[in-house]
């Protein structure tokens, strides 16, 4: 807390489980849902 010693009593700095996660699932999700999209737009432009 070196940067900014006003935000030790913070809440954020203890709960950043719900963060990280969500991050995993979408760097999982995000290629596949660009491979879906990716295949619905040939389709389409055939």
């Amino acid at each position: 807390m070196k940067l900014y010693p006003e935000t030790v009593g913070c809440e954020g700095w203890k709960d950043r489980a719900f963060n990280n996660k969500n991050h995993i699932i979408r760097m999982i999700a995000y290629p596949f849902l660009c491979m879906l999209t990716a295949g619905i737009f040939i389709l389409i432009c055939k």
